[in-house]
């Protein structure tokens, strides 16, 4: 054999044999595929767990504990929001093009408060007009839904919604403040 080719296969066996020494006996072995006929052999691997720490170091504080209780408490911005609970009417007018007339649109919202007044949750029904795929106006069964509620530690308004004119779950975008505003 060559010189150079005795040296490569020695350092390729050096590090295949460097690689099967450095495994962990705490990894866990792959199971088989599904796909392929098994071999008839069994692998066992013994591992020992990590550690855990103490449940009562998992556990909140006291003071963690008062503090979320503090946040989850009602206030006057979850007696606001209950005042839009019930069954509404409700109209949309829409333009399709600025300078055009707009199409109204009618329906029905029935909301409800929800876990204990800390949300107000909102079915929102009716018939809508819009353009179909022939660009002719047409009426459309309109359903969507809302979760509206009041974040104490954000201190805001917050709302998320859904309806079957989509696939995704809209949140409303933050609008700056007055201060934020002026400096853009």
């Amino acid at each position: 054999m060559r010189p150079t080719i005795l040296l490569k296969s020695l350092t390729i066996l050096a590090a295949t044999a460097s690689v099967a020494f450095a495994q962990s006996p705490s990894v866990a072995p792959t199971a088989p595929s599904l796909n392929s006929p098994s071999s008839g052999t069994t692998t066992s691997t013994t591992a020992s767990s990590p550690a855990k720490p103490p449940a009562s170091s998992m556990a909140p504080s006291a003071e963690e504990m008062k503090q979320m209780m503090e946040m989850a408490k009602l206030n006057e911005n979850h007696k606001l929001l209950a005042t839009t609970a019930g069954t509404w009417s409700y109209t949309v007018k829409m333009w399709m093009d600025p300078n055009g007339k707009p199409t109204e649109s009618t329906g029905t919202a029935k909301r409800e408060a929800v876990m204990e007044g800390r949300y107000v949750s909102g079915d929102y029904t009716g018939k809508f007009k819009m353009p179909g795929a022939d660009g002719k106006m047409q009426e459309m069964n309109f359903h969507g839904m809302s979760m509206d509620g009041y974040d104490n530690v954000k201190k805001k308004f917050v709302s998320g919604w859904v309806d079957n004119m989509g696939t995704g779950i809209m949140t409303p975008r933050p609008r700056p403040s007055p201060t934020q505003a002026s400096t853009r």
